[in-house]
């Protein structure tokens, strides 16, 4: 899931499924991807340019705001579970396989690059186009100070599956990930340091806002928020027992949440209380 402020939206999943936000975020449509292949990722540059990928090297681009979508080809048949860019040119997918592709021309031509990793990949964040982060099976961090073109292991001192990572600037961000993990680094990534979720719940997704406030979502509808960089995280209740497999807020108190069964929660306190909303899909 991907917003682009408050009121533009978008959550894809199986059989191709592309929701989006309409008004201020409270209802959903779908939208015909022209795919039945099961979407793991989504992003948007700006209300109406963004890709989405899944499997079978799936990547699907819009410059409509998602209201119709091209396929562009990849070159590999590995399943694609992350993507992002950071302009209308740059942007970068990994998956299974140790697949990590990039792109300088908005999609128009994918090129793989060498991440040096068996494990399958199942996050990816840059901050700008030269400064970005991979994680995934097996405790896997990678990182780039060059757009992709070498990518070098960082030491997570974890031997935990990672699923998602979230970078603020250069120097600091946190990745989750199975058994309640959650590490975080202030100088980019060369030393990461263990965050006590107080929890064994596999994490799926972080977002943080600014340096202080961020959120994390898991199995079992786990919720935890932190003010302080998540020196303390605590837990609130999502109302649901569906897993949580998206989160992504557009400024400190408003966000949302996506997960099995079609569940999508919105929050206006922070993340502190949810409500669900109708996504008309299971």
């Amino acid at each position: 899931m991907h917003f682009v402020g408050a009121e533009r939206g978008w959550a894809v999943g199986v059989n191709g499924i592309v929701l989006a936000a309409t008004g201020d975020g409270r209802s959903w449509v779908a939208r015909s991807a022209g795919t039945a292949a099961t979407l793991y990722s989504v992003d948007f540059v700006d209300a109406e340019r963004g890709w989405a990928v899944g499997d079978g090297g799936t990547v699907l681009a819009t410059t409509d705001g998602g209201r119709s979508w091209t396929a562009q080809a990849t070159a590999t048949n590995e399943a694609l579970l992350s993507v992002r860019f950071v302009d209308a040119s740059h942007g970068w997918a990994v998956g299974g396989g140790d697949t990590v592709l990039a792109t300088i021309d908005g999609g128009r031509t994918w090129a793989a690059q060498t991440a040096g990793t068996a494990a399958n990949l199942w996050s990816v964040d840059f901050v700008g186009a030269k400064h970005g982060w991979a994680v995934g099976g097996g405790s896997t961090v990678l990182a780039t100070t060059d757009g992709g073109r070498t990518w070098a292991f960082q030491d997570a001192r974890t031997t935990a599956t990672l699923l998602d990572v979230d970078f603020i600037d250069h120097e600091r961000g946190w990745a989750v990930g199975v058994d309640g993990t959650i590490l975080a680094t202030t100088d980019g990534g060369r030393t990461w340091t263990a965050q006590s979720a107080g929890t064994k719940a596999a994490l799926w997704s972080v977002d943080f806002v600014d340096t202080g406030r961020g959120v994390v979502v898991g199995v079992d509808g786990t919720v935890l928020i932190t003010a302080d960089g998540g020196r303390r995280w605590l837990a609130h209740g999502a109302g649901t027992p569906a897993t949580l497999l998206g989160v992504d807020f557009v400024d400190a108190e408003r966000g949302w949440a996506v997960g099995d069964g079609g569940t999508i929660l919105v929050t206006n306190d922070g993340g502190r209380s949810w409500t669900a909303q109708g996504a008309g899909t299971k």
